[in-house]
C-alpha cells in the first residue's frame, strides 16, 4: 500500500516554485526559441520575454492549484504568490496584474496564443496572428500549461497537504 507524505501548504508551495522553475525557466524559452528559429531583437526583448514566461508559468500553476487543490487552494495560491514577491522585487505589481488578465481570458478560451504572442511577437505584429508560426508557438504554450496543471496533480498524487 502507498502512504503520502504529508506537506504543509507552505511547503507545497515550495514544490510549486521549484516546479514552475522546470516548466517556465529560460531552458524551455531557448528550446522554443530554436525550435521556431526565433531570436529576440536585443537583450531587454529576451529578458522581458523571459519575464512574461515565468507571469504565464505563474498563472499557469495557480489555475492548477484552484483545479486541483479546492479546500486549501486559495491557501496555497497566497504561499505561492508570497514566493513570487520575493523573486519578482518590483516588478510583482507588473505580475499580479498579468496574471489577473490571463485568469480572466482564460474564462473563456486558452490562453496559449495569448502568451505565445506576449512573449515572442516582440515588436508587436512580427508574427502574424494566422500564420503556422503563431498557431505552432500557440499550440506549445497551451502543452506547457497543461505541463503545469500536471506538476500539480503529480504533487497531489504524493503529497497530503495539511493545513
Amino acid at each position: 500500500m502507498f502512504f503520502k507524505s504529508k506537506i504543509t501548504p507552505d511547503a507545497f508551495a515550495d514544490c510549486l516554485v521549484r516546479d514552475h522553475q522546470t516548466i517556465f525557466g529560460m531552458n524551455t524559452l531557448v528550446q522554443i526559441c530554436t525550435e521556431f528559429d526565433l531570436h529576440f531583437r536585443d537583450e531587454a526583448s529576451s529578458i522581458e520575454a523571459f519575464y512574461e514566461l515565468q507571469t504565464f508559468g505563474l498563472y499557469a500553476i495557480a489555475d492548477g492549484v484552484r483545479q486541483c487543490c479546492h479546500d486549501l487552494g486559495e491557501t496555497i495560491i497566497a504561499n505561492l504568490n508570497q514566493r513570487f514577491a520575493t523573486i519578482s522585487g518590483p516588478n510583482w505589481e507588473v505580475m499580479c496584474r498579468r496574471v489577473a488578465e490571463y485568469e480572466e481570458s482564460g474564462n473563456h478560451a486558452p490562453n496559449g496564443g495569448i502568451a505565445a504572442q506576449r512573449i515572442f511577437d516582440r515588436p508587436c505584429g512580427v508574427i502574424q496572428p494566422t500564420s503556422k508560426e503563431a498557431f505552432g508557438l500557440s499550440h506549445v504554450m497551451n502543452t506547457i500549461y497543461l505541463d503545469a496543471v500536471q506538476a500539480v496533480k503529480r504533487l497531489l498524487k504524493q503529497y497530503t497537504i495539511v493545513g
